[in-house]
């Protein structure tokens, strides 16, 4: 909670106590008390801005302001509580305690202000964002023929110190806000109301560090859903250690809309579900974001050349490059690698991803890491319980039998994808969202464990330092 929050619900709870036990019945503090918290949340909405999650809150202190204000009308004194029935005390306070506990709740558990780790590494962070459109590719999810497939991408890279620079925001710029939700369902509008509240430690087009002529490139693609400012905690922190993370943002893939700077929106999740565990279709839906991914590389190309923001030029090592991608987007990193080899990707990373897309036999052209969770690992041994693979908010498969299918399947794909150069690492502990910042959002969506979450982006910067910066890293704690 933020303070003014904090004092506006300490207001609430004296007004609510004294009600119920009679407080200082000779002083008139009952009206300080109500007038002081209804200024103290003006000044909340004025200076840290009204949150859906504080409607509780919100709700709880107004009907205490307004209970207050019609004792005082009725009582015609200063005192308004004085008069009041031991049964009614009882009654109004178990109701207040009520009221109470679900103020707290949302706030500070259902719905938590995301608090986001400090980078690590030496250098500050900035943040820029780009959006292009592909001359060559028609746009598969719109009726009409003649539009064509647009992605957008944010960059965070290493960046100079300054003084009163302007903090990015964490999801979209605030006076776009309203425009990218108002077609969303209400539980995702809420979602990024809560979010946007986020405090990033990235600087808005702060000029690259001049510590370093150049800096290697990680190009990143996110799960299936998510969208790219997801990871934040992971960019910022990979940036601040002298890296520039390009994260793409695949359009019909993600829950939230794409914004265009001109301020179009591109709205609607393309459903997946009849995919499923069909290995064929899933490689149709994957050959668009290794597609995706090799334009933007070809853009970034043209961005080192000439940025036309101003920033980057003659700043991207793109001989020094790297990629990684979570859960669908971890096992688009694999088909980009293979693809196009001859771009020179010297290493991927798949978080938690099953290995979809063209079956992958002889490796990579470079060293892979393939973390998963350890029910990932479960699954593909057919060590995992029947019952949670045939669960529909599970894997949802039809039977035991398609089960063993999809694990021996599974067993072959990443047997395959890891010849030479390939390592797997089982991550204990974690769930599929640990690699994002999803956990940090809300328990309905993942588990929310920091000490998980730093552990991988460490294991990201020790691979990405070795195989990218040939040079080896000295792991943190």
């Amino acid at each position: 909670m933020k303070p003014f929050e904090i004092c506006l619900f300490a207001a609430a709870g004296l007004l609510l106590l004294g009600y119920c036990f009679k407080l200082w019945p000779r002083k008139p503090w009952i009206p300080a008390v109500a007038l002081s918290g209804t200024i103290m949340g003006v000044i909340h909405l004025l200076f840290e801005g009204a949150r859906l999650q504080m409607i509780p809150l919100y709700v709880w202190f107004a009907g205490s302001v307004i209970g207050c204000l019609s004792a005082l009308v009725k009582s015609k004194s200063l005192h308004p509580f004085g008069d009041v029935s031991l049964s009614r005390r009882i009654i109004l306070g178990l109701t207040g305690i009520i009221t109470a506990a679900v103020a707290l709740f949302v706030p500070l558990y259902l719905l938590p202000l995301v608090i986001l780790e400090q980078p690590s590494g030496p250098y500050a962070v900035g943040t820029a964002s780009y959006y292009w459109t592909d001359p060559s590719r028609s746009e598969a999810f719109t009726p009409d023929p003649s539009d064509k497939r647009s992605i957008a991408l944010r960059v965070w890279y290493p960046a100079e110190r300054l003084q009163n620079a302007e903090r990015a925001p964490y999801a979209y710029p605030p006076e776009q806000l309203s425009r990218v939700s108002k077609s969303l369902p209400l539980e995702l509008r809420v979602l990024l109301n809560s979010i946007s509240h986020t405090e990033t430690h990235a600087y808005l087009q702060a000029p690259v560090s001049g510590e370093e002529e150049k800096y290697p490139v990680l190009l990143f693609s996110p799960g299936y859903g998510m969208s790219n400012f997801m990871y934040t905690t992971q960019t910022e922190q990979l940036a601040s250690h002298g890296y520039i993370v390009a994260a793409i943002e695949h359009p019909y893939y993600t829950m939230f809309p794409t914004l265009a700077p001109d301020g179009q929106v591109t709205e609607g999740q393309r459903d997946l579900d009849g995919a499923g565990f069909d290995w064929a279709a899933m490689e149709r839906e994957i050959r668009t974001l290794v597609q995706d991914a090799g334009f933007a590389i070809s853009k970034l190309q043209e961005v080192n050349g000439q940025d036309p923001l101003g920033l980057l030029t003659g700043k991207l090592d793109l001989q020094r490059l790297g990629m990684y991608g979570h859960s669908f987007g971890g096992a688009a990193a694999a088909q980009v690698m293979h693809a196009f080899p001859e771009i020179g990707i010297l290493a991927g990373v798949n978080m938690d991803g099953f290995p979809f897309g063209e079956e992958i036999t002889n490796g990579l052209p470079g060293p892979f890491l393939y973390m998963q969770t350890a029910d990932s690992d479960l699954f593909a041994d057919k060590e995992l319980p029947p019952e949670i693979a045939t669960e529909p908010a599970e894997y949802g498969l039809a039977s035991v039998e398609q089960y063993w299918a999809i694990a021996e399947e599974l067993r072959r794909r990443k047997a395959g994808l890891l010849q030479n150069d390939g390592v797997e690492r089982t991550i204990a502990g974690a769930d599929h969202m640990t690699f994002s910042d999803m956990g940090l959002y809300t328990p309905l969506l993942g588990r929310k464990d920091t000490g998980l979450m730093r552990s991988i982006n460490n294991e990201l910067l020790i691979f990405f330092d070795r195989h990218v910066k040939n040079i080896d890293t000295v792991p943190s704690s």
